[in-house]
């Protein structure tokens, strides 16, 4: 049985919990009482199964031929062969099964990572300088973590189910590539970059949000990435800075809807899409004014709406503080 760093380490926040609702627990108990089936299972012919076992469950399967397990201590992942699954199903050992995590979706593009490029890591110099993704074998560990960094990788933004995109050279891929604990890499290709919503706009995008990595330590990437967007058309409306610890900045350009892939190809381009327009709040005698409401002009205006037809009658209203957009 292979078994990928077996210490109990606590996963760190990038481990994504899930609660079991109890109404869909009764739910189910009500199906099986009414003798409905459970759902089929769904996997492809040979394809592997993840589960997760309590330790007490675990116990009772460390007998399997795991093709991968990973133990957190709290818990304890195995990756199975459909025998194998099926062999523990049979024998009644609790588990719940995970979603396949050998799948990335970015932007409409399926990267499957059960063929990705880890063996080309092995020979620095077959990717340049630049971002890139990275998948683990499972949720992050802490210890996980402090090796990758380390090694000199610098870990951006997590994306489910267990990558992260991050920043390296080909000499620090290449001493990546040979973690027990990195499943699959890949570069991180420019048509990953674009909301699908900006490529069905033409003529002039008036508000296009490009995320900009800020991580020069001799020269200004931001900047210099701002005058390649205005070399490709672009008009710059509005530049942010970054904050604390992040490494990105978002730059608000007016861009012409064919510089747009054109963009993503730049190097520090990491993100472009659409911002619709925000328009400011109105306070209530802002309101009144552009209503005509000016004789007086004061927030006693209950008689005056009467008097325009506006009772309210047959109108629902929510009301919604601005933590609701963010």
């Amino acid at each position: 049985m292979q078994r990928a760093d077996l210490g109990s380490h606590r996963a760190t926040p990038y481990l994504r919990r899930t609660a079991v609702l109890p109404a869909a627990a009764l739910a189910l108990f009500v199906l099986l009482a009414a003798g409905a089936s459970l759902p089929q299972d769904t996997r492809a012919d040979g394809e592997s199964v993840t589960v997760r076992l309590t330790p007490d469950a675990y116990a009772m399967a460390r007998d399997v031929e795991a093709l991968r397990t990973v133990d957190y201590g709290a818990f304890v992942l195995l990756e199975l062969s459909p025998d194998a699954y099926d062999d523990l199903r049979a024998r009644g050992v609790e588990l719940m099964r995970r979603p396949a995590s050998t799948k990335l979706l970015l932007q409409g593009t399926t990267i499957d990572t059960r063929s990705g490029s880890r063996r080309e890591l092995a020979t620095p110099g077959v990717w340049g300088d630049g971002f890139h993704l990275i998948q683990l074998i499972g949720p992050a560990k802490n210890v996980w973590i402090a090796s990758l960094e380390a090694a000199g990788i610098e870990l951006l933004q997590y994306y489910d189910p267990n990558a992260f995109l991050i920043r390296a050279k080909p000499d620090e891929l290449a001493a990546v590539g040979g973690l027990d604990f990195v499943a699959w890499m890949g570069p991180y290709l420019p048509e990953y970059r674009v909301s699908s919503d900006l490529l069905t706009r033409s003529g002039r995008i008036e508000n296009v949000s490009v995320t900009i990595y800020d991580g020069a330590t001799n020269h200004d990437t931001v900047g210099a990435t701002i005058a390649a967007i205005q070399q490709l058309g672009g008009i710059l409306v509005e530049r942010g800075s970054a904050r604390g610890a992040d490494r990105f900045v978002t730059v608000l350009f007016a861009l012409p809807a064919t510089s747009v892939r054109p963009v993503a190809r730049l190097s520090d381009a990491t993100w472009l899409n659409f911002r619709a327009p925000f328009y400011p709040d109105e306070d209530e005698m802002s309101a009144q004014i552009i209503a005509g409401n000016t004789a007086p002009l004061n927030p006693g205006y209950n008689g005056w709406q009467a008097g325009v037809g506006v009772t309210g009658n047959g109108v629902t209203v929510a009301v919604l503080d601005r933590g609701y957009d963010t």
